[in-house]
């Protein structure tokens, strides 16, 4: 049965949809035959833990997902475990890039796809098992590993996930299955240099006091995985109430900001969609926190990790002020209304043009605009022209007969004692991609040290990059240098602007000014083919890699003259001479015809 419960909203304060990540263990009966499949009885009437968060990105969710079910009996805790992989799929001959190198008991799989399971049952030290989708497994105490338990895990890979099947006696975890333990579980992705957690925490897994809540209880409703899709309007969430469930079982979805939450609710056994709207709090904000929820009653037995989220696109705070003139705004084209000379504007993604058109009605006539965004000024540059402008101005950037708006104190004009005055500036949006290289959220660095990161600047190709300048803040305590050019001009000029409070941290911004901005590079990459011309893929053996030779060879288009070479016809291709050719060196290329087999010079192992 599908039920769906369409914008059914309430507010709430945010504590009731917020909190640590929960998960209620049911009583296996009959107990599971750990074989690596999750098809018993027990596994089918358990909830799922379904959203790891990312532990090394701050509020992202990880490439691949994980899906958790704990059960329990007399003698043993049982925990199930899915970890979904795409390079699982046979057809994608990456199947060596999933290792389970490590085998055996008190096996270091840590540096495999690997899970870990952290128990704390009591207030003492906290118990700790890994295990890779192969034979390897790991038990020890806190982080150390002179301690021995004799569980079991069976692990079967499948093609689009490895499941874990595990069986924990309680005897050896001096714990009994009552009341509520701290856990946890993680993953290693190192093919992707990805982890991830179901509590949510951040950095390292070996932290008790982020660990999330196992509950245990004979039996009750189950939610099973749980979709969540969040658009511009609003957050869609899917689950399915299985189990016991009966009319007092309620899955919640809730969007929170600070101490309030609007909430979709729906009750009963079925497939549910609930719709929790985003507020307009939340849209002037530009931030919210997700969270889902399975209640019996009043008593909540699962919870995801919160998820903070910004809104789609971005929403901007616009305060206008006039002096001697009256002003009309438009946002792509769109007229903007302005009450007591503020408005919020709602941003689309990609490039957004935001126009002001003033007449003066007296003496020194002067518009004051003012941007913020989460409630800290937005810097923007504005073109000014004292004449009628062309068609389009206000949906487009074109900058012929522009020049930047001259700033006083009072505020913009084109031209002295002009009779008007058109403003213009652009918004861009882009698509959320990485901004830093390394490409991470978060840094560790020991007090006293430096960490090269290079920042991506993401615009579209119409925006003029003259004039403009790169805003970057730090936490106080850090320090902000340039450590070289950008594309073979100037290092940028970095200047210490004004400080700001953000959330009780106080924060340092920069101006990075560039004489010629970051542009774009070139990428080398290489397919196979067959004889037909369908691309391939190529399966790497670790007994055949050291025989594997590559060598590329890069030409330039028609006519191009410089450090690259352009292909002769035929069978016979140029090669470079040694590696400086492919670095831009000024080795001779070999004439036409010539080869160079050397598996010493040109050649990449």
């Amino acid at each position: 049965m599908r039920n769906l419960a369409w914008l059914i909203c309430i507010i709430v304060p945010a504590s009731l949809a917020s909190g640590q990540a929960l998960l209620t263990a049911y009583r296996a009966d009959p107990a599971p035959v750990i074989d690596g499949t999750l098809d018993d009885p027990c596994w089918q009437a358990a909830g799922v833990a379904s959203r790891f968060l990312s532990a090394n990105a701050v509020n992202t969710l990880p490439g691949e997902q994980t899906h958790v079910q704990v059960a329990w009996d007399d003698a043993n805790l049982y925990v199930g475990v899915e970890a979904f992989e795409a390079l699982l799929e046979p057809r994608l001959n990456m199947l060596h890039r999933v290792t389970a190198e490590r085998t055996g008991r008190d096996a270091r799989v840590f540096s495999d796809d690997c899970i870990e399971l952290f128990l704390q049952p009591t207030d003492a030290a906290y118990y700790h098992f890994a295990a890779n989708s192969g034979t390897g497994t790991y038990e020890g105490i806190g982080t150390g590993s002179d301690w021995d338990c004799e569980w079991q895990c069976i692990a079967k890979r499948g093609t689009r996930s490895y499941i874990l099947e595990i069986a924990i006696p309680l005897a050896d975890l001096g714990g009994k299955p009552e009341g509520t333990w701290a856990a946890n579980v993680t993953r290693t992705r190192p093919q992707a240099k990805e982890y991830s957690s179901w509590s949510g925490l951040q950095g390292a897994f070996h932290q008790p006091e982020a660990f999330g809540v196992l509950r245990f209880a004979d039996s009750g409703p189950a939610l099973k995985a749980v979709a969540v899709s969040c658009r511009e309007e609003f957050c869609e969430f899917t689950a399915t109430l299985a189990g016991v469930a009966n009319d007092a079982s309620a899955f919640e979805g809730a969007v929170s900001l600070d101490n309030e939450a609007t909430v979709g609710r729906a009750t009963g056994p079925g497939t549910h969609r609930v719709i929790a709207a985003l507020s307009e709090a939340v849209r002037t904000a530009g931030r919210y926190t997700v969270t889902y929820s399975l209640l019996q009653g009043d008593e909540v037995l699962l919870r995801s990790a919160p998820l903070e989220k910004a809104v789609a696109a971005g929403t901007v705070a616009l305060a206008l002020g006039t002096r001697n003139a009256t002003a009309r705004v438009t946002l792509n084209g769109a007229e903007v209304s302005l009450a007591d000379g503020e408005a919020t504007l709602r941003l689309g993604d990609g490039m957004n043009v935001l126009a002001i058109q003033a007449d003066a009605t007296g003496d020194a006539p002067r518009v004051l605009p003012a941007l913020a965004m989460n409630g800290r000024p937005l810097p923007v540059r504005w073109m000014a022209r004292g004449d009628k402008p062309e068609d389009g101005w206000q949906t487009g950037l074109q900058t012929q007969d522009w020049g930047p708006a001259s700033v006083d104190p009072q505020g913009l004009w084109a031209i002295e004692d002009g009779e008007k005055t058109c403003l213009r500036a652009g918004l861009f949006v882009g698509k959320p991609q990485p901004q830093l290289f390394p490409k991470t959220g978060v840094f560790y660095m020991p007090r006293g040290s430096k960490q090269l990161m290079r920042l991506y600047v993401h615009t579209a190709p119409e925006v003029p990059s003259e004039g403009y300048r790169m805003v970057v803040e730090v936490p106080e305590g850090l320090t902000f240098v340039a450590a070289d050019p950008i594309s073979g001009g100037a290092p940028p000029d970095v200047t210490l602007a004004e400080g700001f409070d953000d959330d009780g941290r106080r924060m340092s911004r920069y101006n990075v000014t560039y004489d010629l901005m970051p542009g774009q590079g070139m990428e080398l990459s290489m397919r196979w083919g067959d004889a037909a011309g369908a691309t391939l893929t190529y399966q790497a053996d670790d007994r055949r890699r050291r025989d594997l030779r590559l060598a590329p060879h890069v030409y330039g288009p028609e006519g191009a003259t410089g450090r690259h070479q352009r292909a002769p016809t035929g069978d016979q291709v140029a090669e470079p001479r040694d590696r400086r050719d492919l670095l831009g060196g000024q080795s001779r290329v070999p004439r036409k015809g010539q080869r160079r087999e050397s598996a010493e010079d040109g050649d990449l192992r």
